[in-house]
């Protein structure tokens, strides 16, 4: 089965301080750099429990305790971890059989930031279409295994921290979706051939993803490093940092048939090579 299969098989179910003084405004080519305050108020989603308990948690045996108790009690968070610790990303020679085993072989923070992005996503794709949500999940998902794979070769950040980031960096398009449902679904459907621009959203519905993702995560109280990631993972020209990995890794798995080589020019700020690209689209192609 090829990474694609496996991707759709895991399918979630239907800082440095920005330079715009903070993750509730973006400055954008429209206004000429001033900024734009987000006006979504109380209308965002409170975090589940969950993402507020993993938050918490740290490294000791008493964490790994109170992590496996945390997803023991959710059965259906519990086959989607299982499924994605034996999909070929992560290509393990035995079958991971429990989440027990899942930590010992993929280590306890990467279990955790695994957990916390499909609770996540869980808590925030409930108002997109199923085909629409699978699409986004699949390319998030693409975009962590190549953002870890880009982290741990250039040393741009956790590689761990890295596929969290990566996991997350679109969940601003499943708030909006949620905040603007006719409106959004629309910026979506336009957007399905060819990368979707910040400026459209902005545009469409007042807001970009990024900003409002950003948002959301620090609302809830994620780690600094995640929600820079998160709010400057389309900022250009990319920095060789944990947000300029993932912008990456995004630009990399998102781009045009053809435009391969456009896409690196980019990714190229971010210390990101041809060859670094070339081996993550190979481990792609492999079968396990």
């Amino acid at each position: 089965m090829s990474e694609q299969a496996a991707l759709r098989t895991i399918a979630p179910e239907p800082r440095r301080e920005p330079a715009d003084g903070g993750v509730g405004a973006r400055r954008t080519p429209e206004d000429g750099g001033a900024s734009r305050p987000l006006a979504l108020g109380d209308t965002l989603p409170s975090a589940p429990h969950v993402v507020s308990r993993l938050v918490s948690l740290g490294d000791g045996d008493a964490d790994t305790s109170d992590l496996l108790a945390t997803i023991d009690r959710d059965p259906a968070l519990t086959a989607r971890i299982l499924r994605t610790a034996n999909s070929p990303f992560f290509a393990q020679t035995r079958s991971v059989t429990s989440v027990t085993r899942a930590v010992v072989v993929l280590g306890l923070p990467m279990v955790r930031n695994l957990t916390l992005g499909l609770t996540v996503w869980d808590a925030t794709s409930t108002h997109l279409a199923p085909q629409q949500a699978r699409r986004l999940w699949e390319h998030s998902l693409a975009v962590a295994h190549a953002a870890q794979h880009f982290a741990a070769r250039t040393q741009a950040g956790a590689a761990r921290d890295a596929f969290t980031a990566g996991l997350l960096h679109d969940v601003g398009k499943l708030v909006l979706a949620r905040q603007f449902p006719d409106a959004y679904r629309q910026v979506l459907a336009q957007a399905t051939a060819t990368p979707l621009r910040p400026e459209l959203e902005r545009a469409a519905v007042g807001h970009d993803h990024a900003a409002v993702g950003a948002l959301l995560f620090e609302r809830w109280r994620l780690p600094a490093l995640l929600i820079d990631a998160v709010a400057r993972h389309h900022d250009l020209p990319f920095a060789p940092d944990l947000a300029g990995v993932v912008g990456a890794a995004n630009v990399l798995v998102g781009c045009a048939p053809g435009a391969d080589d456009e896409a690196l020019a980019t990714a190229a700020t971010a210390g990101v090579t041809a060859e670094l690209w070339q081996q993550v689209q190979d481990r792609g192609r492999a079968e396990p």
